[in-house]
């Protein structure tokens, strides 16, 4: 590392071994007139370096710091040469280090006119919210607070200014102190930062990294991809701390979550439509943590990785994969939620269910942070950014798998296109399990979880996709395609009714039990399938603003008669 001179001004670099010296270090925001490494290399011959803030700014530190018995000082600003991008990964990856293991830390808050503490004015302060400061704030052993005329007015040693500083910063008072950082949990560490911003996107994450322990290679221009990596990072130095992924808007009941007999009306996209995207397993940024700060590994996590839970063998730890995380959870509560696209505004009926996170509320011994999952249509899941807190005590029987292998991504948002068939909801099929399956274009046998985009193609057949419940073994299939019309010049929208081929329900009879060719712009219809069933299917056709043309927005209804009507029904066929 490069340290400054206090009495010289001149740089020197120190290799590992020489660094037993004492020195101090600079903790500040930066402004818009700052002295580089370089600058400073030549600041005899150049006036206008001499006349910049940053350069009095160095020159009251070093004052300061000579004051107080300290011949070497490190001031980010002019101890790095970041020409080199070598050197500036080196440094940042060993700041945290590098403030922890300094003598002094001196806090500039250029914002702070006043010569005593006054926990309301800090609060007003842009060091007290900007990502690099969290490190510079936790690290040193010693840190005294000065301002704008270089007046010092407090220190973290000062049991009053700790509190108060705990308080705005939101981080515990052992940690402000020296606490060994291992033991505070990933989302408690992340909940430190969830306040604070950095100029550049990528920093959000670097700033982070003595925080947690991880080095990783500097990429300026990744932009966001940066804290993916970092979290990644933490996910193999930390496998078994699921407070990383109880992240989000914490509630006692999920938002979306409706019951399978719900009848989707016209205003459902006002009625139930969330903007929110589904996520991956893994946060966005830290401001994702506003919330989490009471969150830890729970006692149970050891044992479901290294013994394993209800005489399963032990859980696999979690792995990125592609855009996305592999990782083992229970999970239980399967159901039926809405998810709302932006483009076209549609809310569509999906399957999901509720993962377990191996983490605890320290504030709250009954909440068992969840998250939602629902299912894509690659096999992968994606998460709503509510965090769901389940306070049911839940026997082991409850869930319907202790050790599901999952892979948690980020939804990927369909590109529709004109003539596309969307199909909304299915309501009436059995209510407790995912009892679909579909047929598209003669490929058979895929689950299918109501998130189904039947795309219009010229050359394929009507049959574009067959729905059963096979749950119910019931012997007829509801198909959806379209059909070319006279005097039409786009194919019709056209549903129907087949039947099984056999014994087999996989396989279908090419001719229709009775189809409908549906009109435009919405039309309703309800097939009498056979005595018992009876279903009504709704189309509704939306303009597709970006793209142009239309989509047609399906909903369907399955009844079951009741025994009178059966017989009635039963005799009018007869």
């Amino acid at each position: 590392m490069k340290l400054l001179n206090t009495v010289t001004g001149d740089i020197k670099e120190f290799l590992g071994e020489d660094t037993q010296l004492e020195y101090a270090v600079l903790s500040h925001r930066w402004g818009d007139e700052e002295v580089s490494y370089q600058d400073w290399l030549t600041r005899l011959s150049r006036p206008d370096v001499r006349s910049r803030d940053g350069f009095r700014k160095i020159q009251h530190c070093c004052e300061q710091a000579k004051r107080d018995g300290f011949d070497w000082v490190w001031i980010d600003t002019c101890c790095i040469d970041k020409t080199s991008s070598q050197e500036l990964s080196e440094a940042i990856n060993s700041m945290f280090q590098l403030y922890r293991k300094s003598s002094m830390c001196y806090a500039y808050l250029r914002d702070y006119d006043y010569d005593t503490f006054d926990a309301a004015r800090l609060e007003k302060c842009e060091w007290l919210f900007r990502g690099w400061t969290l490190q510079e704030l936790i690290a040193p052993q010693k840190l005294d607070f000065y301002n704008r005329s270089w007046q010092r007015f407090g220190s973290k040693s000062d049991r009053s200014v700790c509190e108060a500083v705990s308080e705005l910063s939101k981080i515990d008072i052992e940690f402000l102190l020296g606490a060994d950082l291992e033991s505070a949990s990933i989302a408690k560490r992340m909940s430190w930062a969830s306040r604070r911003k950095t100029t550049r996107s990528e920093d959000t994450a670097y700033c982070l990294m003595g925080i947690f322990d991880i080095n990783m290679p500097l990429l300026y221009g990744e932009g966001p991809k940066a804290f993916k990596r970092l979290q990644e990072e933490i996910i193999k130095a930390y496998p078994t701390d699921h407070s990383l992924y109880a992240w989000g808007i914490p509630v006692d009941k999920c938002s979306f979550e409706v019951s399978a007999e719900t009848v989707i009306e016209d205003n459902i996209e006002t009625q139930f439509a969330s903007s929110e995207p589904l996520y991956g397993l893994l946060a966005k940024s830290p401001q994702d943590f506003e919330y989490s700060r009471n969150y830890s590994p729970s006692v149970g996590a050891d044992q479901f990785y290294n013994q394993g839970w209800v005489e399963k063998t032990p859980a696999n730890y979690p792995t990125p994969i592609g855009k996305g995380v592999r990782i083992d959870l229970p999970v239980f509560d399967s159901g039926l939620f809405y998810y709302h696209y932006i483009e076209p505004p549609v809310s569509q009926t999906r399957f999901g269910y509720f993962g377990l996170l191996l983490c605890k509320d320290d504030a709250d011994e009954e909440v068992m942070p969840c998250i939602l999952l629902i299912l894509g249509s690659s096999g992968y899941r994606s998460r709503h950014r509510e965090l769901y807190l389940d306070r049911t005590p839940r026997p082991f029987s409850s869930y319907f798998d202790i050790n599901s292998t999952l892979t948690v991504a980020p939804e990927k948002k369909p590109k529709h296109r004109a003539g596309d068939i969307i199909l909304r909801s299915v309501v009436g099929f059995n209510p407790d399990v995912m009892g679909f399956e579909y047929y598209a274009n003669d490929k058979e046998g895929a689950l299918f979880d109501l998130n189904y985009l039947v795309q219009f193609r010229r050359d394929l057949a009507i049959r574009s996709v067959c729905i059963t419940d096979y749950m119910l073994k019931e012997n007829w299939g509801i198909v959806l395609g379209r059909v070319q019309t006279e005097g039409q010049d786009f194919p019709a929208f056209q549903a129907g009714i087949i039947a099984v081929c056999g014994p087999d329900i996989n396989r279908f009879r090419e001719e229709f039990i009775c189809e409908k060719v549906f009109q435009s712009p919405s039309d309703e219809f309800t097939f009498d399938v056979d005595s018992m069933h009876e279903i009504k299917i709704r189309v509704n056709r939306r303009p597709l603003s970006e793209e142009g043309g239309f989509i047609d927005i399906v909903d369907i209804a399955v009844r079951i008669r009741s025994a009178q009507e059966e017989t009635l029904q039963m005799a009018k066929i007869t």
